[in-house]
């Protein structure tokens, strides 16, 4: 297995997490557990879970555009 937590612990970077509800390939709750463990690392994490996503259709969700643009903007 690979452990993302693991392998952004000594990386200072944002890092976006993103979550589907109805993803059947990577359930919600490792998203969701993904940003806590990385928030007790102490990296800056924004989460967004998209009710109606499934595994690898984020980008046609309705607000997926002001995801990542909000997220990137923050970066500047």
């Amino acid at each position: 297995g690979y452990d993302n937590a693991l392998a952004l612990k000594e990386r200072d970077v944002p890092v976006l997490v993103l979550g589907g509800r109805k993803d059947r390939t990577l359930p919600v709750k490792l998203a969701r557990d993904l940003a806590r463990t990385l928030e007790k690392q102490g990296a800056g994490v924004d989460y967004v879970e998209f009710p109606q996503g499934v595994h690898s259709d984020f980008p046609g969700q309705s607000n997926f555009p002001e995801v990542i643009n909000a997220f990137f903007d923050r970066l500047d």
